[in-house]
């Protein structure tokens, strides 16, 4: 099973400034540079830990629900 998030060729910086652009972030052209190439990174990075064997024994994580007032 795959788990490829995104093909490097698509971590643009058009791409991660319209990321930022979501959140109301805007960065100069320099900052936009450096950003898209930590973004990358970053995302080599998950795909290294997304690509490791979990054992089949391993217990999830329970699942975190707020008390809801009522």
């Amino acid at each position: 099973m795959s788990h490829a998030i995104l093909p490097e060729s698509e971590i643009t910086p058009a791409f991660v400034a319209s990321q930022l652009q979501l959140q109301g972030i805007t960065l100069n052209e320099h900052d936009l540079q450096q950003t898209t190439q930590h973004y990358r990174l970053l995302l080599s990075h998950a795909e290294r830990v997304m690509q490791w064997p979990l054992d089949e024994h391993i217990e999830p994580a329970p699942e975190f629900r707020p008390l809801t007032e009522g």
